[in-house]
């Protein structure tokens, strides 16, 4: 938390201080320090491979930070291991970093120590983390060709609006003929990108700006969630996303020993979509209330 803490601590361990020094946040801020989903697959193969060789946790969580080639996340494992030295369980332990090991993380290994098959449910959780890496390759590429085309299509009557439009209204006014309205609309429009590009482009930065503030709104993000799931073509896309998501999430969480109300509430954060949250909840309600899940499905 400061450097007294931090000067306390090593002190505590065994250390000799040579410095101490804040690390930058910038790297973090611009998220070239992030932790990736296929960090986190590889660390917990590895991990699952050390345990069930009968390496102790401590060992095991030392060779990790070694091996680990992100240096935010090879920092993060240390705090892992010095409160697991400390007397914390590797659960406890993993939720103190909330960006990186998510509630669905820490839940599976706490049903993996309870059970004592941490092996087991390390190689579940490895095995999870890549097929989300992969559906998110596969969406990501699937997204790809309309977006470059979109930002080309952009580009291009921004480049006609500045450059070309201008040559074609000065040859109109020269001629004093009266134009249709839609040549007049696209002089007005010419116009404006010309002597007004920094107000269209404050329009755009603050649209986006509100866009992100109104996504906190929880009824906003559901309507807005709603009417994603509805776009054509790209809403079957993200209907089949987040359903998959919902698949494989069950169905790591109950094959790793969870029962079903313990999954669920777990597995509406993982979805990515509230309108298919909410259906999540509405699930739940009837489970409780003694329906089928085939019944509160359909």
């Amino acid at each position: 938390a400061n450097f007294n803490e931090a000067k306390l601590k090593l002190k505590q361990t065994g250390f000799y201080i040579i410095w101490i020094r804040q690390e930058s946040r910038l790297a973090e801020a611009l998220g070239f320090s992030k932790v990736r989903n296929m960090d986190l697959a590889v660390f917990s193969h590895q991990f699952s491979a050390m345990i069930s060789s009968g390496i102790p946790l401590i060992r095991a969580l030392i060779a990790l930070a070694e091996e680990a080639t992100n240096k935010t996340f090879r920092t993060i494992i240390n705090k892992i291991r010095y409160d697991v030295e400390n007397g914390s369980s590797l659960s406890d332990s993993l939720s103190k970093h909330p960006k990186v090991f998510s509630n669905f993380f820490v839940s599976l290994i706490k049903t993996g120590e309870a059970g004592g098959v941490l092996p087991t449910v390390l190689s579940r959780l490895a095995s999870y983390l890549e097929k989300e890496e992969d559906l998110r390759r596969k969406v990501r590429s699937s997204f790809a060709y309309p977006v470059i085309v979109g930002i080309v299509a952009i580009g291009v009557v921004a480049f006609l609006l500045i450059f070309i439009v201008p040559v074609f209204r000065t040859a109109y006014k020269s001629l004093r003929i009266d134009l249709p309205g839609p040549t007049v609309f696209l002089i007005f429009l010419s116009n404006v990108a010309v002597k007004f590009w920094w107000l269209v482009l404050m329009l755009v930065v603050t649209l986006y700006v509100l866009f992100k503030m109104a996504r906190q709104d929880i009824k906003f993000s559901l309507l807005w969630d709603e009417f994603k799931l509805k776009i054509p073509i790209f809403g079957q896309l993200n209907k089949k996303v987040a359903v998959s998501r919902f698949v494989r999430t069950l169905s790591t969480l109950m094959g790793s020993g969870l029962t079903l109300g313990q999954s669920l509430p777990i597995v509406k954060e993982v979805v990515g979509n509230q309108a298919v949250a909410e259906g999540i909840e509405n699930l739940k309600k009837d489970i409780i209330q003694g329906k089928q899940i085939s019944e509160s499905l359909k």
